[in-house]
């Protein structure tokens, strides 16, 4: 064990029968199948402790640091957790029932998501603070669906939180001044757009939809702008055919390629909608490049 973490430390043990034990250390203990309760171990290290099938209830570990622990099938209930950290360590089929885990910190430790999140904060800050640990700590052990999941998440509570600072929802957002509410207001609405937009980067499918929707939106300026051209202005107009025609001039725009065979008049008119057009089409791909790289190289076959 590194020296630093046992300073100011006092070797101990898991005795039942010391209830207060604070500022311990524990290194290389077995506990397997023990029932420990309301003991309180704070500020403290643990390495290499196994707790498997372990029933531990009403104990106070805050602030202590848990690293290469083994707690596979042990059931922790009404357990405070606070900043704690937790290193190397094994939660697999392990229960978290009532237990505090607000301000912890996680890396590259197995554990369900569904066990965190039966836990989880009901502030919408902390619980995307404990969400952001997660979601690294999930991408550390390859668990990229996870990863995702917290992610996403993450980004809802911090929306549901950006909306309380905004409409002053209770009297705890009453520090927060008239410039830091609009400011989050801004990030809210910056935030819906990132989510419908690319989906954060994650989704690629929601970044095709979105290059489609602008695609559509530039056939129909350009039907305005020039609806001769496309022949609505005809004796017998047809809004489709004249739509189809101006599409296929946004999609050629916006994949790089503005046609050349426009007229003089009509380029006048739309040329500016035209480089904007490409020079998005040229970011759409640049993003695209990217999700798709991103959802490759995290696959897990």
């Amino acid at each position: 064990m590194r020296n630093y973490l046992a300073e100011g430390k006092k070797k101990s043990t898991l005795d039942p029968y010391r209830v207060s034990d604070e500022d311990a250390y524990l290194v290389n203990e077995r506990y397997d199948n023990f029932k420990l309760d309301k003991k309180i171990l704070k500020n403290s290290v643990l390495v290499n402790v196994s707790l498997k099938e372990a029933e531990i209830s009403n104990c106070d570990f805050s602030y202590s640091t848990f690293i290469n622990c083994y707690f596979r099938g042990a059931k922790f209930r009404g357990c405070n957790f606070t900043g704690c950290k937790f290193i190397e360590c094994n939660f697999r089929s392990a229960t978290l029932l009532d237990c505090k885990i607000i301000y912890t910190k996680w890396k590259e430790t197995y554990i369900k998501r569904e066990i965190v999140l039966a836990n989880i904060p009901s502030a919408p800050n902390l619980a995307q603070d404990l969400l952001i640990s997660l979601r690294m700590n999930a991408s550390s052990i390859g668990e990229y669906e996870d990863s995702k999941y917290f992610l996403y998440q993450s980004e809802k509570l911090s929306r549901l939180h950006l909306w309380y600072i905004a409409t002053k929802y209770s009297s705890y957002y009453d520090k927060y001044n008239g410039w830091q509410r609009i400011s989050s207001l801004l990030s809210l609405i910056r935030s819906y757009i990132e989510k419908y937009l690319w989906g954060y980067g994650e989704r690629p499918a929601t970044l095709c939809f979105s290059g489609g929707m602008i695609v559509l939106g530039f056939s129909f300026i350009f039907l305005v702008i020039e609806p001769k051209h496309f022949g609505l202005g005809n004796a017998t107009p047809n809004l489709f055919d004249s739509l189809f025609e101006a599409g296929k001039v946004s999609v050629l725009t916006f994949s790089g390629n503005i046609p050349s065979n426009l007229p003089p008049e009509v380029y006048i008119k739309i040329g500016t909608l035209l480089t904007l057009e490409s020079l998005l089409g040229i970011v759409f791909i640049a993003f695209l490049a990217a999700s798709l790289h991103r959802k490759i190289s995290t696959r897990r076959d």
